[in-house]
């Protein structure tokens, strides 16, 4: 990328004293943005110059994140989120690699198993901090919190004989359910 010069400033000493003025582009030579290591880099002004030594570094910078393994997908009433997913990061380069959906600088939000609900969004963010910034991408993955149903009985049944042709019915008749 281009030379940051953000905050950069060049002292000058003239025969009465010191000014500080804006370092800009123009002032600068030997750089080179595909180039990484130590950089010896030529600054003029007037006709003086001084040489400045940076160190270029290259930033894969973070583009977008996807889920790559989904985690659980059906979860129990006031059971906790499972984390063993995984997301696909992909890069300024195109490259990409793999994070744990437990590992630092990934969040998950918008879980809650307190009652029952179907496709709940979850938002997943990846952050990851620079030496003097941070880029962050995020995206989804639905759950379904269920109260699941795991034995069911007849407690009353009001009428246990019919004649043929009586019509079957209901009216009393009581079934307990029981879940997890």
């Amino acid at each position: 990328e281009e030379l940051d010069l953000t905050g950069a400033k060049l002292k000058v000493t003239y025969g009465s004293g010191n000014q500080t003025i804006d370092l800009t582009r123009d002032m600068i030579t030997n750089y080179n943005k595909e180039q990484t290591g130590a950089q010896d880099l030529v600054v003029s002004y007037q006709g003086k110059t001084a040489t400045v030594t940076v160190d270029v570094t290259v930033v894969d910078k973070l583009v977008s994140i996807a889920m790559e393994t989904n985690p659980q997908q059906e979860y129990k009433i006031n059971g906790s989120l499972n984390k063993n997913g995984t997301i696909l990061i992909t890069r300024q380069s195109g490259a990409t690699e793999s994070k744990s959906l437990g590992d630092s600088g990934v969040t998950i939000t918008g879980f809650d198993s307190s009652a029952e609900v179907k496709n709940q969004r979850l938002t997943v963010t990846y952050k990851e901090t620079y030496s003097e910034s941070f880029e962050t991408a995020e995206t989804h993955y639905d759950i379904n919190i269920i109260d699941k149903i795991t034995a069911i009985s007849v407690t009353t049944m009001p009428k246990t004989e019919y004649n043929y042709g009586d019509i079957f019915t209901t009216t009393g008749g009581k079934v307990t359910l029981t879940k997890e």
